[in-house]
């Protein structure tokens, strides 16, 4: 999430500063995106939904690592190619050297302190992570990101470039409230026995085999992620993983499978992550519109060679795992 929201201002800045067409933005801003998400699966750290899923089912930070190094190694590469071939004729093939002249990079810092303390917090942010689940110390996140949130804060206040003030008004708060409404419908489906269905589903899955319930876990995961958002999917799959009593092993593996659905499936539709949402957000702010229809367009070509790339070096994985 936070590489996305920081990388779309930066795309965008950078093709108005070198005045390219702003049909040339679109590659870009859907890459970068895109990858952000799909990249986001090699450490504990790199998602919220790999946090949850990690500590609900009692994964280390090191195993899981381990064990998701060649599925996100897949995504990334699979990511790029895919990405590439789609957009390969709008890409940028030359710019005015000039530019850079009028406008030298170095004007792009303007505010040096909160430039060199977004650097240092980013760096605490992954170290504290780190070092916490290394010490196994229970410190809420809430509490390391509320720190570097002040830090960044207490930066703003000796040039006053950065306006605390328009960054808390132009805050989708709007996204909040819809988490909400979203955590609120999926419980309620829970009660009207939805985690049943899941647990049978993945049971009839297990039965035709390990890789069919590894490779439907992660796509069952992807379809419910685009249709009611990733977070409440993968606590509601984790649940019916859980409940379906499997043995320690394949449990583990289709835990990792859910949070393949729900890192890369959410890309099939806006709804499908809180990053895409906030992503929209900013782009609408800028005023680049990106229509619903072009993005599941764009979103269902990209995603689903993907998915499947990763789903299936998952099982690779798994073959190679010797069994608990």
């Amino acid at each position: 999430d936070g590489a996305s929201l920081m990388l779309t201002p930066i795309i965008y800045s950078k093709i108005k500063h070198l005045n390219l067409p702003s049909a040339t933005i679109m590659p870009y801003i859907m890459g970068s995106g895109f990858i952000a998400d799909t990249a986001s699966l090699p450490l504990v750290i790199s998602n919220l939904t790999n946090i949850i899923t990690a500590h609900f089912f009692g994964i280390d930070f090191w195993k899981f690592a381990l064990l998701m190094f060649l599925p996100n190694i897949v995504s990334i590469i699979s990511s790029i190619f895919v990405l590439y071939l789609f957009y390969r004729k709008s890409l940028i093939k030359r710019y005015d050297p000039e530019v850079l002249e009028v406008y030298p990079p170095r004007y792009a810092v303007r505010d040096p302190i909160v430039f060199v303390m977004g650097w240092l917090v980013i760096l605490f942010i992954g170290v504290s992570f780190l070092v916490l689940e290394l010490l196994k110390v229970q410190v809420p996140i809430s509490v390391v990101l509320g720190f570097c949130a002040l830090l960044l804060t207490l930066a703003t206040l000796k040039n006053s470039v950065v306006s605390v003030r328009e960054i808390a008004l132009l805050t989708p708060w709007q996204i909040v409230f819809f988490s909400i409404g979203m955590y609120v419908v999926v419980y309620s489906l829970k009660k009207v026995g939805l985690t049943d269905s899941l647990v049978y589903a993945i049971r009839w899955l297990f039965e035709a085999g390990e890789p069919f319930a590894i490779v439907g876990t992660g796509l069952l995961s992807a379809l419910l992620s685009a249709t009611m958002n990733n977070l409440p999917t993968v606590m509601i799959v984790n649940l019916s993983v859980k409940d379906a009593q499997l043995s320690d092993g394949i449990t583990q593996f289709l835990a990792l499978a859910n949070l393949v659905g729900t890192n890369i499936g959410p890309k099939l539709t806006p709804i499908g992550s809180l990053a895409t949402l906030l992503w929209l957000h900013i782009l609408e702010y800028k005023g680049v519109r990106v229509s619903w229809g072009y993005y599941m367009k764009v979103g269902f070509v990209l995603t689903i060679p993907v998915l499947l790339a990763v789903l299936f070096s998952l099982v690779f994985v798994y073959w190679l795992s010797p069994n608990p």
